[in-house]
This record gives C-alpha cells, structure tokens and sequence, in this order.
C-alpha cells in the first residue's frame, strides 16, 4: 500500500505490514497485559485500546467478560496472561493477513484516505468475528473489503467533482464493459472528433442535443476518473490505465488518404481536447492527472502515421507506464510502428501526488527552504515537468537550502539524460513549459522579495549564475531567461483578459511588473557572460558570483544591482585574472527615443530562442501550466464552480459543465480560449511579430518618426530590449478604449467616436483619402494608390484587390478594424476582432495612423 505520515494510536496508514496495525504500539499493549497480570493490578486499563488500535469490539467483549473470573485472582492472571495475550496475537495476525491481501488485491492507493474512510469497514467485519479464533480472514473475504474501500474512494471522488450518480453509473458501466472487452466508451467518443466550433456550441446550448451533452460529460468523468485510479500506480489499475490510453488515442482525428497510401496521418483534435479541459475545469478538476495530460498534449505539433488499412488499427499508438519517481509517464508515437518516426513523451502528474512526492522527499531533510514559494506553488510547478531532466531540477529545488544548495552542490547542476544516452524519447534539455515555470518562479521571489528583503532573488541569481559559467553542456539561464521572456508575455494576457476594478488589480500589476524586471535582469546577465566567450584571446570563464545592492520598484518595475565576479581569460598557457564590477539596470520605456536602442539588440540566439518558444506553445496551454503558482494570473481565465459547492452533489454533472461551457460562449469567463474552443493565433504572436515589424520599419523608412509612431500603447523593455504591451496601465488605457472607443484616448464628449468615424466613412464606404493611408502602410508602396487622389470617385476595389493580395487582409477586415478602434466593441459574436489588441500590428498599426491623419483632432500619438 502507499506509504503516508500520518497515525493515531496502534492505528497507522504508514505501509510495510502495518496498513491497519502499528505493529510495535500493539506489541506494547500485549506486554501491559502481561505486566499488569504479573502484578495482578485490576483496573480495566489494557483494555481500554479500542480507538488506539483498531477499533475490534473483541478488545470490549473481552473488557466486559474479566469480572466474572475476578474473584480469583490465579484464574485471572492465567486469563490476562495467556488467553488474553493469545486472544491479542491472533487478532494482530489476522490483521496483517488482511492487510497483505489487501495491499495485493487493492486497485489504488490509500495515501490520500485517512483512517476514518477505513476504519469503519475495519471495525465492521471484526465485529463479527467475535469468535474462539477471532479470524477475519474467516469471516470477510478481501474482495469484500476491496469493494469497501473502492466505494469510499469512489464516493469521495464524486464528492469533490460534484458527480452525480447517473454520470457515474454510465461510467461505471464503461469501464464493466472495457474489462469485458467491449470499449464501448471509444465508440461514444469518436462522435465528438472533428466538430466545428458552431457544432460545440449547439452541444451545450440546444436543447435537443441533451443526450449528446450527458455522454459527453460522462466521457469527461471517465477520463478524470480513470486518471484519478490510474495514478496510484498499483496491481489493478491496468483497466483504468488502459481506458486513459484509449481516450488520448481518439484524441487524434486521422485524414484520410488514397487507398494506395500505406499511412495517413493523424493530429491531434483541438477543439475536443479543450472541450475535455473545459469540462473539467466546470468539475473543478484543473489538478488532476487527466487534465494535465490534456493540457501538455495541446502542444503536440505532430501528425502520426497510423495504418490506412481498413483491417488495421488506425489509432494513434498511446502508452501510459511509470517513471522511477512514480510520476506517470506519457508516450504517443506512430501507429503500431516498430521504428517510429514521429513520438511524444512527456511526464504528466495530479496536484494531490506532487504534494506526495515532495513530502517523500524532504524526509530526513531539516534545511530545506522554500523560496518564498508555499507547498502547494511547488506542487504546481510539478505539473509543468515534462521530462527526467525538469523532474531532476524540481526535485533538487524543494530539498535546496536558502542558497540553492544540496550538501555544497548547486540545485541547478543535474546529470542530463542526454549525456548518458538514455530515457528514452523524451526531449533534450528542459522542457519549454518547466522553462517558462522557472522563469515565473524567479519573477515570484523578486516580487515576494519586496515584502521582507531580496535575500532569495540574490541568492536565485548567484545560483543559476555560477551554474551556468562552468562550461556546462546545458546553460539554465538561457532555458529561465527565454521561459522569462515567454512568461512576461502571459502576465501581460491575463491582465489583458481581466476586468479593471477587480479585487486582483494590485496583484496583476505587481506580477506584470517583477515578470518585466526578472526578464531583463536575466536578459543582460546572459548577454554580459556570453559576449566574452569564443574571443580570439581565448574562452573567459567567471567564478565567485556575487549579487548586492538591490533595488527594486513595485510601483513602475525598475530594477538596480551590482554584480561582482571573478574573470579569468586568456589561452590553455597563459591567463589573466581580474575582479569585474557591473550594474544591471531595467527599466520600461514608454519614450519613443528608445527605440534606437533596438538596434543594439539582445543576443540574436537568444531572440530565436524565445521566438522559438511562442511559437511552440499554445498560450492556454502554459496559463495552465504555470498558472498554478500564482491563483491570481489564472483566475480570470478560469472557470470557477460559482453555481455550486463541493457539499453538493445534488446538481446534475451535465448542468454544471453545460452552465460553465454557456458561460464561456457567451464571453462570460475563459475569453482567452483562443477565440472559443479551437487553437489559432494569440496574443503572443502579436508581442513577438512587433519585434520583427519594428525591425523591418527602421530599414525601410530609415526615419525616428516613423519608428516612434509604433509606440502607441507599446513600450521598451530596457534590459530585454523588446517591445511588448508590457506596461500595466498601457493595458488597462486599452481596455477603457476597447470599451468606450477612441474617445478614452484623444478626449472629448459622447459625440466624439461618431464625429471621427463621420470624418473617415461616408455612406459605410471608406473614403479613398482614408483608404490610401491604411494601403500604404500596409504595403508599404507610395504610390500603389496614387489613383484613388487622382479621381474623387474612383472605386477603390483595385485598391482593396491589392491590399488583399499583398497581405490577406479583406475589406470585411478592414472596416471591421476601423469600426473597433474608433467606437469599441461592441459585443458581436461572430466579429473577427473582438479587441483592439486581437487586431494584428500591421493592420492596427495602419488604423491607428489614419485615425491620427485624417481625423479631426484625434491625433492618438499625441493624446498617449
């Protein structure tokens, strides 16, 4: 059975042969017995042992009969030590015999499960084996105790995720069927591949379609179910882990293919996977294994062979086992193919087993350190490791001291699987989600810092420093500084998903904000290292790093200290030591000089490397993933069980994930959801493109104006060197915009938004002026619109035509645009851009630039 710290009395969940016994306090009570028979003491104390060893009413039956032979004192020293003591040997045998069955035969762990769930059942069959031989083996099979035990399980899990018994009884009645070898349940689940997004919204919004909506949900519970069971890890979770590698199998829809083909290719369904995590984020199952497997797979950018052949299998082959450290591992590759080319394998784990894992961890440890993180952060941070190598670090991180240190060595310095060769497919390095939860973990402990003292972000810097400058393979601050740059990006998407007004206003700034520092702190630390590597004089090496002198503003996010290191270089013959100096100093820049500074640029490397990162992962996917250490950076993008309670089971499971999934297409909650339930562009591909936009304008116009006029609500990060909408109060000014339209900007009174929209449109038609401005931005071609002043009434579908070829934007898009940025939103469903950051740069930038030009003193550079 699986080991947990907790007892009480003789009673004890710690394993080895002790399920139920705490073999050594019950062998005390025995010697008592014969103690206070040899003394013949008569008090009824050794039998006052009930609620200390198991509960067994025989300890009470034997309590009650000893007055009767009480008036002998020889008969009742030979019944306290003999039959008494024979009576108790036989009743802890029988005990441990049930238990060894028990441990056998049991298809789950009790680790989560006190002894109160237990106890009941325990005490229940021993009192009716109140008998000569006291046997429970005689009396209750373990089968029956199993069946127990499972219904306990089973109804705490319903209790938790508000299941209702009809939902579980269909999933109970999948999994019968699966162990009879009919997977019922798969061909249920198919029927859900490939649907649109209009067709998930009928799901939960037509009535006709209840039915669907109920198996759907059942097919929901089933996976969080089968995760639930299959994580333990024990004899008989085989059923339930089978059920998990089915239903991620289906999670890939193959394309078909000529016959003549041997394979097609198969991808993974996004629109069903996110309506998996949906549903369980309305069952409030965000932590369990089944989601985070989920959630990890929507970054599969595979497309799997599977067989063609219609007498073959055709789902993607999926395999579910277990590491070493108990975490689940996850593993899809090529149908059925000896020789796969495409795999993924990942580690995937529940909330409640993280926790386990770090308290097995830390025994026999007294210095280990938390970092300003709580228990439960950490756990979360478990939840985004995807391989041995990000296990390894995790690991190393909960059992550091304050220093970062494990008995002298650095948490930071593991041995790579790669560089042994082994672990079979998993990815080399650290994963980019583990990457991106280091670095929110560090822009965790400099925001925490600024309540007590900077102690942990010093002793953060100088470890992943030190770690980084011995010439290791594998350079951590490269992998936490692009992960950084990743997580500055989402702090920036929550903000711009929350409400203003909140009661988590100051908290989205103030993580906004130490997540803009840390970016450029780590930023500049990289670039000051790896300038003096490679250089004809030789490789310089550093050692002896030290950080002092930290000043840091919560308010704006400007960050100050002092580096000293130690330098050392030159050639293998011949070295030069010196001591060396510097200040890291990060600041954002809304002043449109400091775009010149873009020219110097981060370290090209390290620009790919983030670029690289965006493009890899599904914005949702990393919230999840990392927004476990911060509830307030996931609380807006969250669907909260507010229409229930824990206690109450009554509601039916199907109108609770219904009610959460109407909420989130009705824009209520989970805005962010990449434009509802199916992947598409984000947010961070706009951050990240304004990078190279910027980039692409200074060559061409070769002119500051020009440059500045892209600073609208963008801003510098001075230490990074980027731009982004990175600027708390830049957001929230969009978002009053995006309300209320431009008038928020340039000022004015509720005539205003109509006045300019007035100035630019005439008869719903965009004038030619107008049109000529936003065409020349976009194509960046002067005179490609010359006709449109030569005639007044010239039609500008030429001009439209040329837009749409050279960029793919549509006159729809463009007027659709223009409406946006000068009166708002205004709550159109089935609008393409439904905020003024959902625009892309190129044409918002164009928007922007008209608006200013053409309408009457509404100049948007200015007014900013």
């Amino acid at each position: 059975m699986a080991k947990h710290k907790s007892s009480s009395g003789s009673f004890s969940t710690m394993t080895g042969n002790s399920f139920i016994m705490n073999n050594p306090i019950f062998n005390q009570k025995k010697m008592g017995l014969q103690q206070s028979a040899s003394q013949l003491i008569f008090n009824k104390s050794p039998f006052d042992m009930e609620g200390e060893v198991c509960g067994t009413e025989s300890m009470l039956y034997a309590a009650q009969c000893w007055h009767e032979i009480a008036d002998s004192s020889d008969k009742l020293q030979v019944f306290l030590a003999d039959d008494i003591y024979k009576m108790c040997s036989n009743i802890q045998n029988s005990i441990n015999q049930t238990d060894q069955i028990l441990a056998a035969s049991l298809s789950c762990s009790m680790s989560n499960y006190t002894q109160v769930n237990v106890l009941p059942a325990v005490k229940a069959i021993i009192a009716k084996g109140i008998s000569d031989a006291i046997s429970v083996t005689t009396v209750a099979s373990a089968k029956l105790m199993k069946r127990m035990i499972y219904m306990q399980i089973r109804e705490e899990f319903m209790t938790t995720y508000n299941i209702d018994e009809e939902t579980m009884a269909q999933v109970d009645e999948w999994i019968e069927q699966y162990e009879a070898g009919d997977p019922a349940f798969v061909t249920v689940l198919k029927k859900y591949q490939n649907m649109s997004d209009k067709e998930w919204k009928q799901l939960y919004t037509d009535e006709s379609k209840e039915q669907e909506c109920k198996d759907f949900v059942a097919l929901t519970v089933l996976f969080t179910w089968s995760g639930y069971m299959a994580e333990q890890g024990k004899d008989g979770t085989g059923t339930y882990q089978g059920v998990c590698e089915n239903i991620i199998s289906n999670f890939y829809t193959v394309k078909e293919k000529n016959e003549d083909d041997l394979f097609s290719d198969a991808t993974i369904d996004n629109p069903l996977v996110n309506n998996f995590r949906l549903g369980m984020d309305s069952l409030g199952a965000s932590d369990s294994l089944a989601y985070n497997i989920s959630t990890k797979l929507l970054s599969d950018q595979n497309a799997y062979h599977v067989n063609n052949q219609s007498d073959i299998n055709k789902d993607v082959d999926v395999n579910l086992y277990y590491d070493e450290s108990g975490f689940v591992g996850v593993q899809v590759r090529d149908c059925k193919s000896a020789n796969p080319e495409n795999i993924n394998q990942f580690l995937a784990t529940g909330k409640e087993h993280a926790k386990e894992y770090i308290s097995s961890q830390r025994e026999g440890i007294s210095n280990y350190s938390n970092h300003l993180m709580s228990d439960d952060e950490l756990a979360g941070m478990f939840q985004s490791v995807n391989t041995p190598n990000d296990l390894n670090i995790m690991r190393n991180l909960v059992i550091s001291d304050s220093k970062f240190m494990i008995d002298g060595d650095n948490a930071f310095d593991i041995e790579y699987m790669e560089d042994h060769g082994g672990q079979g497919y998993y990815k080399e390095g650290i994963s980019d989600t583990f990457s991106v939860a280091l670095g929110q973990m560090s822009s965790t402990i400099l925001e925490r810092g600024a309540q007590s003292d900077y102690v942990d972000y010093e002793n953060f810097l100088e470890a992943v420093s030190d770690s980084s400058i011995k010439g290791s393979n594998h350079n951590i601050l490269f992998d936490i500084t692009t992960g950084t740059g990743t997580y500055v990006d989402n702090c920036a998407i929550n903000v711009v998903d929350d409400e203003i007004g909140g009661d988590n206003d100051q908290e989205l700034k103030a993580a906004l904000n130490a997540a803009n520092a840390n970016f450029g702190a780590l930023s500049q630390l990289y670039e000051r290292y790896i300038d003096d590597a490679n250089l004809l004089q030789g490789d310089a090496t550093y050692s002896n790093v030290d950080v002092k002198d930290i000043s840091y503003s919560e308010q704006d996010g400007h960050l100050t200290f002092w580096m000293n290191c130690d330098k050392e270089s030159g050639f293998a013959f011949w070295r030069d030591k010196e001591k060396q100096e510097f200040k890291i100093d990060v600041n954002l820049s809304s002043d449109g000089l400091a775009f010149k500074d873009q020219q110097e640029a981060i370290q090209q490397d390290l620009k790919n490397e983030m670029e690289r990162k965006k493009a890899n992962l599904v914005v949702d996917t990393v919230i999840d993933l990392t927004g476990n250490i911060n509830p307030f950076l996931k609380d807006s993008l969250y669907i909260v069980k507010d229409i229930s309670t824990q206690k109450d089971v009554s509601i039916h499971a199907a109108t609770l994930v219904k009610d959460g999934m109407g909420k989130v297409f009705k824009g209520e909650k989970y805005k962010h959801l990449n434009g509802g339930v199916s992947a598409g562009t984000t947010l961070m591909g706009a951050y990240s493109k304004y990078n190279d936009i910027i980039q692409e304008y200074e060559k061409a116009k070769e002119q500051c104006n020009e440059v500045e006029k892209l600073n609208s609500f963008y801003c510098f990060n001075t230490g990074s060197h980027t731009v982004g909408l990175y600027d708390y109060d830049s957001i929230r000014r969009v978002q009053r915009w995006n309300e209320n339209g431009v008038v928020e900007i340039v000022g004015g009174d509720e005539k205003t938004n109509d006045k300019i929209y007035n100035s630019l449109v005439t008869d719903g038609e965009i004038n030619n002026s107008v049109l000529k401005t936003i065409g020349v931005d976009l194509c960046d071609e002067e005179h490609a619109f010359d006709h449109l002043d030569d005639d007044s009434k010239a039609r500008p579908t030429d001009a439209y035509d040329k837009i749409e070829q050279d960029t793919g934007y549509t006159k729809d898009n463009i007027e659709e645009a223009l409406n946006l940025m000068i009166h708002g939103y205004n709550n159109d469903e089935d609008a393409t851009y439904r905020s003024i950051t959902d625009i892309p740069f190129e044409l918002q930038d164009a928007c922007m630039h008209t608006i200013s030009v053409h309408g009457p003193d509404s100049n948007i550079y200015e007014a900013w």
